[in-house]
């Protein structure tokens, strides 16, 4: 999975927090875009959110102020601060969200949603995404570009109380320090990621 479709699967979760942790559940997470169908698995309890594709695992703490991006290959990890504030601040907002208008309603897998459209204005770009929202729930169980261009949504939704062990380092991992170039320039603060 390119580094595009893994920042823009932890942008749409970390944006969401405020949506995210109103219940635990579990999905599956599909991506579709030009690059091809991407499938993670996410894991959501009160203050902690796990999230899976097939070369990392990302674990948010809230309860902690940590993130931790797991690498499954080498069995090493980077640990990064977070910001509270960034998360208080995006709650149920898009960073540089200008304006929410409701579309309607749409029923997704037995899911019925308000379907909004949402404009944008951040680091230089700016645009259109649409959101839909389930009304049960308030899950936000598909995103897709204004200009169709990529798709996220969550299948095999599963509301329940979520394992502890999910929330915790794998054990045998070691830390890895944050100047070394496995990762390339993948950025890893909120900042980057679009996160005011």
């Amino acid at each position: 999975m390119g580094k595009k479709i893994c920042l823009m699967m932890a942008v749409f979760i970390l944006v969401f927090t405020g949506y995210l942790f109103a219940q635990e559940f579990s999905a599956d997470v599909v991506t579709t875009s030009k690059d091809g169908n991407f499938t993670g698995k996410l894991y959501v309890a009160k203050d902690k959110v796990r999230m899976e594709n097939a070369q990392s695992i990302m674990i948010s703490r809230l309860d902690k102020n940590i993130m931790w991006l797991c690498l499954p290959d080498q069995k090493m990890y980077m640990e990064q601060p977070i910001d509270m504030s960034s998360f208080a601040a995006s709650a149920e907002k898009m960073p540089g969200e200008i304006n929410r208008e409701l579309m309607g309603q749409e029923d997704i897998d037995g899911h019925m949603t308000d379907k909004y459209k949402v404009s944008y204005s951040f680091q230089g770009s700016s645009g259109t995404t649409y959101v839909w929202i389930t009304r049960d729930s308030n899950i936000p169980i598909r995103t897709m570009a204004g200009d169709g261009s990529w798709k996220m949504e969550y299948k095999n939704f599963q509301a329940g109380t979520q394992r502890a062990d999910l929330f915790e380092l794998p054990a045998g991992y070691q830390k890895l320090s944050m100047d070394t170039s496995m990762m390339g320039n993948m950025p890893m603060d909120l900042g980057d990621l679009g996160i005011q």
